[in-house]
């Protein structure tokens, strides 16, 4: 289910970011940008053609998830092998759509007008992918695990709670270091001096995202430092999860808040021209 709503968001909010590019290109309303012909305007813009691939793309992953979500398709565990009922080519196919879905965010922004192109592309696709991982992680954790953690007895789910809660902890960890990474690659290229991160637009946008990405990481450090140890003594002592995993929830239900402020931010910092061009 939520997969198919993530689709589904994807496709229409896709659609609907070209209608409203569209809109401001030519200045008219948003229904006044329905009109073939002001779709047409911008359809050879870099920005559209980005938005095109990706809407593309979503269409190809929807056609994926039916597929494999249709009717009377069984789980089964076994291993996945090249020919083994498509298991292995339909992986392949979902994880390299959404690399394709990563490669459109630097197609459509400051990387495919800014030297060097090449390390700006890389970076900012790993920086999508892993806030994408982030993000989605933390969204799988407050909705689809209690799901699943409330069809257990009581004292099985503190530790499958304290089980997923300890694996994404450390990946989330290698995803924080990488965006981190790519964060300070696109800052240093596009801002390009310490005066501009005060002096300009897109300088105050970087240094108010480097202010919320702070308030996250102190989320996710007083999850993994508090929350989880107490998520595992709970497991160790056969209790079940109680008030350990209703403020692990709020405190991840608030990490995800300060992300989605994040990219805010960060849409708004796309739309904005560079420090370095300024």
């Amino acid at each position: 289910g939520m997969a198919i709503a993530a689709v589904l968001l994807g496709v229409v909010s896709t659609a609907l970011a070209i209608v409203l590019e569209a809109a401001t290109a030519a200045g008219v309303s948003f229904w006044a940008a329905l009109d073939p012909d002001v779709l047409e305007f911008v359809s050879g813009t870099r920005v559209v053609e980005a938005w095109t691939a990706r809407l593309v793309v979503w269409l190809v992953l929807a056609a994926l998830v039916v597929a494999i979500m249709r009717p009377g398709r069984i789980p089964v565990l076994r291993r996945a092998t090249l020919g083994a009922e498509g298991a292995a080519l339909q992986a392949f196919v979902l994880f390299a759509a959404m690399g394709a879905l990563a490669m459109t965010a630097p197609l459509g922004g400051h990387a495919a007008s800014h030297a060097p192109r090449g390390l700006l592309a890389g970076s900012d696709t790993v920086h999508v992918l892993c806030m994408c991982t982030w993000l989605g992680g933390l969204v799988m954790l407050v909705l689809a695990v209690p799901l699943t953690a409330g069809a257990l007895l009581p004292r099985d789910a503190a530790p499958l709670l304290a089980t997923i809660v300890g694996r994404f902890s450390r990946m989330a960890l290698i995803v924080v270091t990488l965006l981190l990474v790519s964060g300070i690659v696109n800052s240093v290229v596009l801002v390009a001096s310490f005066d501009a991160l005060v002096e300009t637009a897109y300088g105050r946008l970087v240094l108010a995202k480097i202010a919320l990405f702070g308030a996250l990481i102190s989320f996710g450090a007083f999850n993994q430092r508090r929350m989880l140890p107490q998520l595992r003594a709970v497991a160790a002592r056969g209790e079940p999860p109680g008030r350990a995993a209703a403020v692990l929830r709020r405190s991840l239900a608030l990490e995800i808040g300060f992300a989605v402020v994040v990219l805010g931010v960060t849409s708004v910092l796309v739309a904005t021209q560079p420090a370095v061009t300024a």
